[in-house]
């Protein structure tokens, strides 16, 4: 398939075709040639055609048009040689010239119109005995200025009575080449002279010796197919872009691996010791919120070593032009899954964990054993938590819904294609390639049967006897390869077939934040409430002393939770809306955002990791000196709370009677909050 989308018509539905699946867009390389006065030959461009004066009278912007005498590549007419005249528009500013080609971009470029002042002409004279490529109704004389200076070959068609030197002198196969063939994007010499970009700077040339438009080059559309135009010294993508984001990603994937592991160890060591039904619940769902964070942080570690895998690589700009390759692959599925899975697991079982501590509430007094009954209410929440968090994450990759999930197919070693085209692309493919509509087929279009098509029609269609054609097939770019980050298809747009599932988790997702948060309210209000009749001072103090630390528990639960959904929420609504395009934002979530919760969630719903640092300071301070002095210190703070307690009790014991026969009343009523909140 190597001569498909070359430029070059090899049937009638090849150029529409690649037209359409490669963006490849038609450029005029003729200028209209009219004759004037004297018969002379006018080459006119732009709006300086016949009949459109009453256009520039209507859009008098447009400008007039001039005629200069064109004898391009020298600076005086030749003897004998007929000199054409070109009328193009008279605008104040130069043309820009990046967007013409062919004979438009040779008269421009010669007459130094060209807005871009670094381009030259690209025409030289014509050396004696070259232009071995025309034929016998052609025949060459020498041509000379008036006083016999220059002497130069010129070419006469037979059956004309004029010598022109209007041709390309190729560089080295020394063939002549009419101006349409000059910068129009093919090599038309054999040796590349005709499309050089020292003097077509109108023209890219990729690595492979393809030529694409230079308004092509890093417009985030891959139209070389060995990907230069997108993989180079000015634009380049990789997984993680900037370096920040990369060290970040370790940095926190390591803190959120290390600490909610140390508390998945201390479940498997601690759990069913416990009689207390609330506590073992407490304990589990701490232990799920762990599983979920412990994965965020372990798809932060692997997709950053992903990125510097492939900034090492030998290959320069090895992820860019393998970028497809990793998107369909089977690591990019599975890291979306983890992630997906993750953030789930522990969104989810936080909520049942706030509900869990509302209701325990009224249970403190009295706790409930952990019976029959019990276990089966946590077996049940454990498979509904687990199944859930599951399906969200793998539901996605199932075959049976990749017309819903799949976002393209890619096809590595087809010309045809240079990315992954969605299904609405591929069916207007194939309506260049039957020529006739296809309007209201694409539900006709399956994803089975476009690729079905794809490899057993199309592309062996266009083999021309190249066996290989039938090796090509088609690559799912699956729903978590819709980035290099691999992360869930939150930025959805309308119309997508996905829409429907994504608004969904995400609207659960709210309602869970919600529910988390009005439970934390309540929790601190009836904390607060609980120590507003106590008028003993000390103990007094001890409750003012508690309820501080847990307004500021609830308060960082509550904010982290906030600065984790409620920023991606808002994206993705003006995503939707088409407010902005947060396609390339997916690195920033993956980094900044979503992993917030899963360093900050060990220290607020378990003192383990608190304990487990806070003893590996007193130990690096007792090395230096300071053991003894800290530990005193936190033995006298330990026992001023019983001192001022008893001093209260003898300073005034009948407040006391007081009120410990009104506190008797009301301890029905009263509930130690905090234990709610630590594990």
């Amino acid at each position: 398939m190597a001569y498909v989308c070359d430029r070059v018509d090899s049937c009638a539905s090849e150029a529409k075709m690649c037209a359409e699946s490669r963006n490849i867009q038609a450029v005029t390389a003729v200028v209209l040639e009219t004759v004037g006065t004297g018969k002379r030959t006018e080459k006119r461009l732009g709006h300086c055609l016949p009949g459109l004066e009453s256009m520039r009278k209507v859009f008098p912007h447009l400008g007039d048009c001039v005629e200069e005498p064109f004898h391009e590549p020298f600076e005086e007419p030749i003897d004998g040689v007929t000199v054409d005249y070109v009328i193009y528009p008279a605008i104040d500013d130069s043309i820009p010239c990046q967007g013409v080609f062919g004979e438009a971009y040779v008269y421009l470029a010669c007459l130094g119109r060209c807005k871009n002042t670094n381009i030259s002409c690209p025409l030289k004279p014509l050396e004696i005995d070259s232009c071995p490529n025309l034929d016998d109704s052609y025949e060459s004389v020498l041509a000379s200025n008036g006083n016999g200076t220059t002497k130069v070959m010129a070419i006469q068609s037979k059956g004309e009575k004029k010598y022109v030197n209007s041709f390309f002198l190729c560089k080295e196969t020394k063939n002549c080449l009419p101006y349409e063939k000059v910068c129009n994007l093919v090599d038309d010499c054999g040796d590349g002279s005709d499309e050089n970009e020292t003097i077509c700077k109108n023209v890219f040339k990729c690595n492979n010796g393809d030529y694409i438009q230079i308004n092509s080059k890093c417009d985030g559309n891959f139209d070389c197919t060995d990907y230069s135009d997108e993989c180079n010294e000015q634009c380049s993508d990789s997984i993680i872009q900037q370096v920040s984001f990369l060290v970040f990603s370790f940095v926190i994937g390591i803190l959120a691996t290390g600490a909610n592991g140390i508390i998945i160890i201390k479940f498997f060591t601690t759990f069913g010791k416990s009689k207390n039904a609330s506590a073992i619940m407490n304990q589990l769902l701490v232990f799920f919120i762990s599983i979920g964070d412990f994965c965020m942080g372990l798809y932060l570690i692997i997709i950053a070593c992903y990125e510097l895998k492939y900034r090492n690589s030998n290959t320069e700009y090895e992820y860019c032009k393998k970028q497809f390759e990793w998107r369909t692959g089977i690591e990019c599925s599975l890291l979306g899954v983890i992630s997906t899975f993750g953030s789930q697991i522990s969104l989810i079982s936080m909520t049942f964990l706030s509900l869990s501590r509302v209701i325990s509430l009224r249970n403190v007094l009295t706790p409930r054993s952990f019976n029959r009954k019990a276990g089966m209410k946590l077996a049940l929440m454990t498979v509904f938590i687990t199944l859930v968090s599951m399906l969200i994450a793998t539901g996605p990759l199932f075959d049976i819904f990749e017309d819903f999930f799949v976002n393209g197919v890619y096809y590595p070693g087809s010309p045809i294609f240079t990315d992954a085209p969605d299904r609405e692309k591929h069916v207007a493919i194939l309506e260049k390639y039957f020529q006739h509509s296809m309007n209201g087929a694409s539900d006709f279009f399956t994803w089975a049967r476009i690729r079905q098509t794809f490899t057993e029609d199309v592309f062996l269609s266009f083999s021309y006897g190249d066996q290989s054609s039938v090796s090509i097939t088609g690559q799912k770019l699956h729903f978590y390869g819709n980035a290099g980050v691999c992360l869930f298809k939150f930025f959805v747009s309308k119309g997508d077939p996905q829409e429907k599932f994504i608004w969904g988790v995400l609207i659960a997702n709210f309602i869970c934040f919600f529910i988390i948060t009005i439970s934390y309210i309540f929790i601190n209000f009836v904390s607060a409430s609980s120590g507003s009749g106590i008028s003993n001072a000390a103990t007094s103090k001890m409750v003012q002393k508690r309820n501080a630390k847990l307004q500021r528990k609830v308060s960082m639960i509550i904010l982290t939770d906030f600065l984790c959904w409620m920023p991606l929420i808002f994206i993705c609504i003006f995503h939707y809306t088409e407010v902005i395009d947060a396609t390339s934002w997916y690195p920033f979530f993956s980094t900044f955002i979503l992993p917030i919760n899963s360093v900050i969630n060990p220290l607020l719903y378990d003192s383990t990791v608190t304990e487990v640092f806070s003893k590996g300071i007193f130990a690096v301070q007792k090395k230096l000196g300071f053991g003894r002095q800290r530990q005193g210190t936190a033995v006298s703070c330990s026992t001023m709370v019983s001192k001022d307690i008893e001093t209260a009790k003898k300073d005034n014991p009948d407040s006391e009677r007081e009120n410990n026969a009104g506190e008797a009343k009301k301890q029905d009523n009263e509930v130690p909050v905090d234990i709610q909140i630590q594990s």
